[in-house]
């Protein structure tokens, strides 16, 4: 199945490659696929692949690509991948998802709007920011969409782009959004799509009291105006108690119980597992193209898919399960046979 992947990826991306050319694809994106399993520095993979170009010329290809076709071919992959693993292995029915923000650090000067600011973190505050759905029912945790964010994207109109990308794809039975999507506009686009969604509440002083009234009172749902300026929305305020005896809000267009809600919102966190996973998958590299950051995070999407996709044949044929590393270790050999 890796080398199946490799060939797949080499028949999928056109690199254009002239008859006289010295290296074929393989030999150019095969380095990329080993950095990237290694989560090492393209930049530095000289002594362990030596039948390979140098990292210049490896982004003069990626750059040649340009980062809106890298995007697209990347995206019509992960669609056709999941496409076929449905039909496969028969994988039907609505499906919980999850979006959220992922920021890869950048170190470079301000280059384009790509470049977006945000908290500081690992020495910086400025990101390449990412918006991902993704699956999050165990067994089917895969990544669906990836859409990279930019100054002048809002909120309102990411999500509704990356849940679009979903048409035709899978049936969303609800979207699970952390804090950070609580807004007036986001929530009135998910309406207007017709779509389930649940998201806490940020913890507001005006929200704080609410909750503890309503509890004091014995009453775990209301309705609660969220606005801004004069734009605002009525959405249903669900309040759980936990077993340590904290307040807990979410809002959401459901009609269900708290309890059942703090469960839903629960399946939340495979999407930050899926994070940590890939995060193992991406290579690293001091280009500061944002072509070539962006093929790093999407073939780390696309290699995070493949690992899951190993899984789910693994499960089906009573197999154990293989881990992120062993998956790592099998495409460095398969690499190092082919073109080491």
């Amino acid at each position: 199945m890796h080398k199946k992947f490799l060939n797949k990826l080499c028949e999928e991306i056109p690199l254009n490659l002239r008859y006289n050319s010295k290296y074929n694809e393989k030999q150019i994106l095969g380095p990329i696929v080993y950095a990237s399993v290694d989560n090492a520095f393209l930049e530095s993979l000289n002594t362990e692949l030596r039948n390979r170009p140098n990292s210049d010329t490896i982004f003069y290809h990626l750059k040649s690509l340009g980062w809106n076709q890298i995007l697209e071919l990347f995206q019509n992959m992960i669609r056709k991948n999941h496409l076929e693993l449905r039909r496969i292995y028969r994988l039907i029915g609505p499906v919980k998802v999850a979006i959220d923000f992922h920021d890869i650090p950048y170190y470079g000067k301000d280059k384009g709007a790509f470049v977006v600011r945000g908290k500081r973190k690992d020495g910086t505050n400025k990101f390449y920011r990412i918006i991902s759905i993704d699956i999050v029912e165990r067994g089917k945790r895969f990544t669906m969409a990836v859409i990279p964010m930019n100054t002048l994207k809002s909120n309102k109109k990411a999500v509704e782009d990356i849940v679009n990308e979903l048409k035709g794809i899978v049936k969303i039975s609800c979207i699970l959004m952390d804090r950070g999507f609580e807004s007036v506009e986001v929530y009135k686009t998910l309406f207007r799509m017709k779509k389930r969604w649940v998201t806490p509440v940020k913890k507001s002083r005006k929200i704080v009291r609410l909750m503890d009234e309503c509890a004091k009172a014995d009453i775990w749902k209301t309705v609660y105006r969220l606005q801004c300026n004069r734009n605002y929305i009525d959405v249903r305020l669900l309040i759980y108690r936990t077993e340590d005896g904290d307040l807990v809000g979410f809002f959401t267009n459901m009609d269900a119980e708290p309890e059942q809600i703090a469960e839903l919102y629960s399946w939340r966190w495979g999407i930050e597992t899926g994070y940590r996973i890939k995060k193992e998958f991406r290579a690293r590299t001091c280009s500061t193209s944002f072509a070539v950051r962006l093929f790093l995070i999407l073939l780390s999407v696309l290699l995070y898919n493949f690992w899951v996709s190993v899984n789910v044949e693994n499960w089906l044929l009573n197999e154990k399960a293989l881990t992120a590393r062993k998956v790592r270790i099998i495409f460095r050999i398969v690499i190092e046979q082919d073109i080491g």
